[in-house]
């Protein structure tokens, strides 16, 4: 494995099933009921059961309102899911190759096969992770036009 197809699986494994769980989370919720409350006396299990419930209750909210949003307005949503997750992932590989956040160096990934061989991803000198993944989302937007 080499840096560019790093950054492809970046952008195939984290980036876009991102995307697609969070749409499919908004068109099915996955739990559609609210927890029954327990008669416990445990505060964990009491503290548990309210976050349960303000989860099944946000996605609830949420699916409500996105199933409302026209066509061009769920698409606009997916765009933005979509151009958040690119971002996120940009700026995370920036503060790997040491271009942006605090840290002043580099961070080094190693990639370990089934071998146990080891090979660095991101050798000095060479195209940096972020430049590389900007370049495989443009690729992939410019094929999504096609």
């Amino acid at each position: 494995m080499d840096n560019r197809m790093f950054a492809e699986m970046v952008k195939r494994e984290a980036v876009d099933p991102t995307v697609g769980d969070i749409l499919k989370t908004l068109k099915n919720p996955r739990s559609s009921r609210p927890v029954p409350a327990g008669n416990s006396q445990d505060p964990i299990s009491t503290d548990l059961d309210k976050w349960l419930n303000d989860a099944v209750l946000a996605k609830q909210r949420r699916a409500a309102w996105f199933v409302q949003l026209d066509e061009e307005g769920q698409q606009t949503l997916k765009e933005l899911l979509q151009e958040c997750a690119e971002a996120t992932a940009f700026h995370f590989l920036n503060l790997i190759d040491g271009t942006g956040g605090s840290f002043e160096g580099v961070f080094e990934i190693v990639a370990v096969d089934g071998d146990e061989s080891r090979t660095i991803i991101n050798p000095e000198n060479t195209d940096m992770l972020h430049d590389l993944f900007s370049e495989v989302c443009e690729a992939n937007r410019e094929r999504a036009k096609e």
